[in-house]
């Protein structure tokens, strides 16, 4: 029997990381996120077979030697989730939070994000000639954000309540060319009630956004 989403942070936590996945990263420019200190490598839950058939898209449709044959997650160590807000923060506080991408593209110096996704895209997810296709961009940003907001909300909430998509807005900055080695770097950046936003990037190897994305989960209402 595969492992449950219930089970999520129990599992990350005891289930040791494939060496290979860590030696292939290593081996790339990336070894500057897999060997940096104040972060540590999980399994990628999603990429997990279930036995109820779940993440069936990333445990076995995309993780194929032509599609997304490698990939680790890093978490940062000393993340700290956020402390409710009531409502929304004022203008200026959300201009700030949308900061960390100057007019060429790269990233200025901003919070560190929570979340690494490292990815090893190959040419079977082609839309265009060598040229990633949107849809996988996007649903790779959605998983990377899920995670992210799954491990901020166990730790805050343990296994209360399940957290859904509410909204996603995927901008495409610059073509994914592959075969690459891509990052993608998320973060929480507030939570008011039952709703949880995030931003995240992702990012080649000059730290250049070719897509970013910013979504809402909310949190399901527990049963009385």
């Amino acid at each position: 029997m595969g492992p449950d989403w219930v089970d999520f942070l129990e599992y990350i936590n005891s289930t040791p990381v494939p060496r290979d996945e860590i030696e292939h990263f290593q081996a790339t420019w990336a070894r500057r996120y897999v060997d940096n200190p104040a972060y540590k490598p999980i399994v990628t839950f999603s990429r997990i077979p279930k036995s109820d058939g779940v993440d069936t898209f990333f445990a076995k449709t995309i993780r194929s030697p032509s599609t997304v044959p490698n990939a680790l997650m890093l978490i940062r160590k000393d993340f700290v989730t956020p402390a409710e807000e009531p409502s929304p923060p004022p203008p200026q506080q959300q201009q700030q939070q949308h900061k960390g991408r100057n007019r060429d593209g790269k990233n200025d110096n901003g919070p560190p994000p929570d979340c690494i996704w490292l990815l090893d895209l190959r040419s079977d997810l082609n839309g265009f000639k060598d040229t990633t296709h949107g849809g996988v961009l996007c649903a790779l940003m959605d998983e990377a954000l899920s995670i992210c907001v799954e491990i901020h909300r166990q730790q805050t909430m343990g296994r209360r309540s399940n957290l859904y998509t509410a909204y996603l807005t995927t901008s495409y900055r610059a073509p994914v060319i592959n075969p690459c080695t891509v990052a993608v770097k998320t973060r929480l950046e507030r939570r008011e009630g039952r709703k949880w936003f995030l931003t995240g990037r992702l990012e080649d190897e000059q730290g250049k956004v070719l897509t970013e994305a910013n979504g809402l989960w909310v949190a399901a209402k527990e049963k009385l």
